[in-house]
Formats: C-alpha cells, sequence, structure tokens
C-alpha cells in the first residue's frame, strides 16, 4: 500500500486511529485524534500509547494498555479503557486493537477508539427525549379532563361560598378544600409546563394578590420559627402578568427562602413602584416603563459570591438529593422574560438574601381587581352564553354568574352554542368558551362568532395549555384566556370588565 493510499484509509475511518510499533509506540495517527485528545498527530509520534490510554480494571490499580500487545490472544476489544485528553479530562472509551498486516515492517499494531462519552450522552439524550415526549403526551391527555373535575370541584365550593354571603365568617372547611383543588391544578400544570412549557396569557392584576395568594398556598409548610412580614407600597398600580405563571415563581423563591433558614427567621414580602434598574437579570431591558417591583427577603444563610453569577443557569443547584435538579431560578428567569420583566439578587453570607422581582405595570392602569363577594345588585343585566359540555363545570358557573347579575344560556358543546347564538343573538353580551368539546371545537367557536360579530366579547376558558391547539389561529384572539380551574370571583370580575365597554 502506497503512502497516499495508507493516509486516505486513516482518514476515511470515523474513529480515532493510531498505529503502533511492536513495544507500544505511536508511528502514525489520523486527525481525529487530534480532535479527541487534543494533540497533534505529530506530537505523538514516539510517544507510547499510555500517554493516552489506560485501562480501569475493577478492584485494580490503572493498568497500561501496552501490556496488551504482548499478548497472544490478539485481536481483541476493550471495553473499560479510559482516555486521557491533552486537558487532563479524561473520557470512556473502546479500545480495538489488531495486528497491522503489513508485509514490508511486520510486528506493528492499529488501534482504533472510540469516544463513549459523546455517544452515551447522544444516547442518553434521546432517552431523556423519548421520556419527555411520553410524559408530555401522557400529561396533555389527563390535564384537560382532571382540570375539568378540579374546575367543577372547585366552582361548587364557590358557589357555596357566594350562597353563604359576606355576613358570617367563611367555612374553614370550605376553604381548605378550596385551597386543596388549587394545590392540585398547580400539580397538573408543573407537569404541563415540566413536559412542554406553555406560553404567558397576560391580563392586568393586582401585585398584592399575587402576594397573598402564594402565602395561602405556602403556609402548610411555614415552621413556627419562621415569622412573616408583607409591607405593600405600589399604590394603585397593578401589574401585566400570568396570575398562575408568577404565583408558582413567588412560591419557588419563598420555598427557597424557607430552606435558607434552617433554624429559623424571618421572611419579608414587599411590593413598591419601581423603574428598572440597570443590574435587573433579564433578557429585556426597557428602562421608559415602570415597573412593580416585588421582595422576596430571609434572614438565611446567604449565597456565596462565586455561586451567585451560576443561580439561573438550568441543572446548577447547590442543594443534594433527587429533588435538586436546578431548573427553579432557570424556570423563574424564564418566566419572568416571556413577561418582558427581570429579577436581581442581593446576598451576604450569613446575613440572608433578597430576590428582587421586577412586573411590568399595567398600561393604561385597569380598575382595582375586586377581592369581596360579588354583589346581586350590580345596575346592570348582561347576557351570558355559557358553552362548555361538562354539565358539571356548567352548573356552579351558571350559579355564580346569576347570583352575580348575570342572565346565562347554557349549551352543552360547539354547534349548540352557535346554533343558540343564532337564536338570541341580539340578547347575547358575552360568551363564555371551552375550548376542548365534541363535534367543533372552541377555537373553531371563536372563529365564527368573531367572524359575524367582531366586538363582541369572548373569554376562552380550558384545562389545556393555551398554545397547544393546533387549530388556533393567530389572528383571532379571545378577549381573555382562564386556565381552569379558574376561581369564579375572578371569572366574574373579568366579565364585568369586558362588559363596561370604558374599561375595556
Amino acid at each position: 500500500m502506497t503512502h497516499s493510499s495508507h493516509r486516505n484509509l486513516l482518514e476515511f475511518v470515523p474513529d480515532s486511529v493510531l498505529i503502533l510499533d511492536r513495544v507500544g509506540r505511536i508511528t502514525d495517527a489520523n486527525q481525529l485524534v487530534g480532535k479527541t485528545f487534543g494533540w497533534k498527530p505529530s506530537e505523538l509520534v514516539g510517544s507510547s500509547i499510555d500517554l493516552l490510554l489506560y485501562l480501569n480494571d475493577s478492584g485494580s490499580t490503572r493498568r497500561p494498555v501496552g501490556d496488551v500487545l504482548q499478548r497472544a490472544d490478539l485481536p481483541l476489544r476493550l471495553s473499560n479503557a479510559v482516555g486521557m485528553r491533552a486537558t487532563g479530562n479524561e473520557f470512556p472509551c473502546e479500545v480495538s486493537i489488531a495486528a497491522l498486516d503489513d508485509t514490508s515492517e511486520p510486528g506493528r499494531w492499529i488501534a482504533l477508539i472510540r469516544d463513549m462519552e459523546s455517544r452515551t450522552f447522544r444516547e442518553s439524550q434521546l432517552r431523556e427525549n423519548l421520556k419527555m415526549s411520553a410524559v408530555a403526551s401522557l400529561a396533555r391527555r389527563i390535564a384537560n379532563d382532571f382540570n375539568n373535575s378540579l374546575a367543577a370541584v372547585k366552582g361548587n365550593i364557590e358557589a357555596a361560598q357566594l350562597q353563604l354571603g359576606s355576613g358570617p365568617p367563611p367555612v374553614t372547611e370550605l376553604e381548605n378544600a378550596s385551597q386543596a383543588t388549587q394545590r392540585a391544578a398547580r400539580l397538573v400544570r408543573r407537569l404541563l409546563n415540566f413536559s412542554s412549557p406553555a406560553s404567558s396569557e397576560l391580563a392586568p392584576v393586582r401585585p398584592d394578590t399575587l402576594v397573598r395568594r402564594s402565602l395561602n398556598v405556602i403556609r402548610r409548610n411555614l415552621r413556627e420559627n419562621i415569622s412573616v412580614i408583607t409591607s405593600h407600597n405600589h399604590a394603585d398600580w397593578m401589574v401585566l402578568a400570568d396570575r398562575e405563571q408568577i404565583v408558582d415563581l413567588l412560591l419557588n423563591l419563598i420555598q427557597n427562602s424557607i430552606e435558607a433558614m434552617p433554624g429559623g427567621g424571618t421572611l419579608t414580602i414587599s411590593t413598591a413602584s419601581s423603574r428598572v434598574p440597570h443590574a435587573m437579570s433579564t433578557t429585556r431591558q426597557n428602562e421608559d416603563r415602570d415597573f412593580v417591583r416585588i421582595d422576596v427577603a430571609d434572614t438565611g444563610a446567604g449565597i456565596p459570591p462565586d455561586v451567585i453569577p451560576h443561580i439561573f443557569e438550568p441543572f446548577y443547584t447547590t442543594k443534594s438529593g433527587d429533588d435538586a435538579v436546578g431548573l427553579g431560578l432557570a424556570s423563574v428567569y424564564g418566566i419572568l422574560a416571556q413577561h418582558g420583566g427581570g429579577i436581581t439578587v442581593e446576598s451576604s453570607v450569613g446575613q440572608g438574601t433578597t430576590f428582587s422581582v421586577f412586573l411590568p405595570r399595567a398600561t393604561p392602569p385597569a380598575a382595582p381587581e375586586s377581592t369581596a363577594v360579588p354583589s346581586r345588585d350590580t345596575g346592570i343585566t348582561r347576557t351570558v352564553l355559557l358553552i362548555d359540555d361538562e354539565a358539571a363545570v356548567r352548573r356552579p358557573t351558571r350559579t355564580a354568574l346569576e347570583r352575580s347579575g348575570f342572565t346565562v344560556l347554557e349549551a352543552a358543546d360547539g354547534m349548540e352554542g352557535l346554533e343558540l347564538y343564532e337564536q338570541e343573538l341580539d340578547n347575547i353580551d358575552l360568551v363564555l368558551l371551552d375550548i376542548v368539546m365534541p363535534r367543533l371545537s372552541g377555537w373553531k367557536v371563536l372563529e365564527r362568532l368573531k367572524a359575524a360579530r367582531p366586538n363582541l366579547p369572548i373569554v376562552v376558558v380550558s384545562g389545556y395549555p393555551a398554545c397547544t391547539e393546533d387549530e388556533k389561529r393567530p389572528d383571532v384572539r379571545p378577549d381573555a384566556f382562564l386556565r381552569k380551574p379558574y376561581e369564579l370571583t375572578y371569572l366574574i370580575d373579568t366579565l364585568r370588565r369586558l362588559s363596561n365597554p370604558s374599561s375595556r
């Protein structure tokens, strides 16, 4: 074989190739050896193969690969080899060694080296992708049915609370049951977000409402040695936010603060109107906008200075245990990026940490969100077309709407909803529309209703993330989107806002 043919053959092989003399010194190497090990092939000529490889035998020390060249049972494959890069890093590899049949220079060997690190990574990624695809498929299947069931439970609880009125103190058992449905819904939402992240559905909301909801969820995890202080100084400012995503975000930060204070301490959550600072950690900075700042501060262990630059990196964590996957603060950063907001952190070891969340102010300012039980006497009567295939969801929703002064027309699916709209079109002021329904999906109903009456206020509800429907048209949008199980008081506030042209 000519030298050029010999060189072409070495470069054609998809593995690192070494040509060795009878005592294991390198006489030639292909270019892939340089990429794999970090040495130029010319720099390796004359060096022992043991510079690049050793055997990791179980229960023994490193064994030189050169020793196997003296064995009589060649060719062989070594699956327990370890490669050593020029940088000092090691990696698992598979080595095949055989005699090179070359009559001009007998006694030479050829070694093929396969980097198993990249292969193992690719295989693990493939397994993870397949697993996540299965999780996403399962999550999408169960989410709508499960959230419909939760919506029915939560709706009946809130309908019962509305019937009790604002006179006597709230029934603790009903409130506990309502919070339990919120936690269950949050678990489903996190499963969906983990398998296939949803886009943010932004709407005006009071910052103190977000704080209050977060604390209501986390209180069962608060130890007696942790005191909680809240302070609200955002005046009448509201933020443009996805309520559920921001509540989850605050829960993440609050839980981190609790874990940072194993011996007890003070958790302080405060809000304030603000301008965006130069140091805000965000992908979108706009210093001409108003923001509301939500501070989550603790008196815990603090974060070391060398750790702070990495805390928002995916999979970076200083925690131990199976739950420590390093996605918490990375997801916080991602959520705020979708909101056009950001986050900063200040920390001193032994003194505590403050995370400052910045959310864009809702402009123009919206009317304050009602926190009281809706009153029957609103001074105005609006007719709502309620289209939902779940009777258990329609019943409490209708009860709450009628107690709040609305007239309700019901339809059990999309086709029935369109037929009822044609019959009552002069009387219908708003539409409450489910997405996943038999015969005709909510997106199709939305498209037809908006085509017939573009100014008709339509609120879409669904147990699915808003972005998962293939039928959704980007140019046909609802006036509001609520995820099941929604709060009836928030639904009523939304319908009242949409039914008042001056507040839209």
